[in-house]
């Protein structure tokens, strides 16, 4: 399906809102075959949620792009909006971009109250007016302590550094004790502009932790090999999932591709790395 756009999927044909459910449960949108994905782009709103939205699944979708799935083709304010309570929805291979306003946006009141086991997994996200998932009141919900308010916080990065045999990721997550969460890493060519505080949204996923807990004080550390290496000065994010509930974070700041100090010496140029003529050494 085409919505919002002429029937090749290249140029727009508005309507106000692209999708709109109200009190929504249990209805698929997309699918992972081609020809269940919907282009949702061109519209004021691509798709809108009001009332209760439960157990929806939103899957492989364009959402502000045309049928090629990489043209800009925007909806002029969100990407995918719930105006009410979200409960237990999934979103999963969904291209989010160009949009005006934040790619997804959950709730405009008090996201506590509002937005609760929705599960937000390998979508590409990027280029979008606002953040890139905003839960709330427009604009990045700060990490708490404890993390006992149903608001999941992002994860902490430290650094994003090409050392040979990859990408190393370091970083933290702190929230709910002795839990099991899912870290998912990843890169877009630049962070967000629209965020002046360098939170960032997600091209491309490069890489997860499937399973990994945190103490009795709500902490965790990870220093993780989560792909090839990448572009020196690409921006690295990371979104958080609690196995428990399945909340889902925004995406943490950005932090950019480097390389450790003292360079490797295959590092030949400013974003360019060769294979190494032996292996790399071990990190420590």
């Amino acid at each position: 399906n085409h919505i919002g756009t002429n029937p090749a999927g290249t140029a727009a044909l508005a309507n106000s809102t692209g999708v709109l459910g109200d009190d929504a449960g249990g209805a698929r949108i997309g699918g992972a075959n081609v020809g269940e994905r919907n282009v949702i782009s061109g519209n004021s709103t691509g798709m809108r949620f009001t009332g209760t939205a439960g157990n929806n699944q939103i899957l492989y979708n364009y959402i502000g792009v045309d049928s090629s799935g990489s043209v800009a083709l925007g909806n002029s304010t969100f990407g995918v909006h719930f105006t009410g309570t979200a409960i237990n929805n999934v979103f999963d291979g969904n291209t989010i971009a160009f949009n005006g306003g934040a790619g997804l946006f959950i709730n405009e009141g008090p996201a506590n109250v509002a937005q609760l086991g929705n599960s937000i997994l390998m979508n590409s996200i990027y280029e979008n007016g606002g953040l890139g998932i905003d839960y709330g009141f427009a604009g990045v919900t700060a990490n708490d302590s404890p993390d006992d308010d149903r608001i999941q916080n992002f994860p902490v990065l430290a650094s994003a550094q090409n050392i040979g045999e990859g990408l190393r990721v370091q970083g933290s997550l702190n929230s709910t004790a002795n839990t099991a969460f899912q870290i998912r890493f990843f890169v877009s060519p630049t962070c967000n502009s629209n965020n002046p505080a360098g939170f960032g949204e997600g091209q491309l996923q490069i890489g997860l932790i499937e399973t990994i807990s945190t103490n009795v004080d709500g902490q965790l550390n990870f220093n993780q090999i989560v792909g090839p290496e990448r572009t020196i000065g690409h921006s690295v994010t990371a979104i958080a999932r609690n196995l428990s509930n399945n909340d889902t974070s925004e995406f943490s700041q950005c932090v950019q591709v480097s390389v450790p100090d003292p360079a490797p010496a295959y590092v030949a140029a400013l974003g360019t790395s060769f294979a190494p003529p032996v292996p790399p050494l071990k990190q420590p």
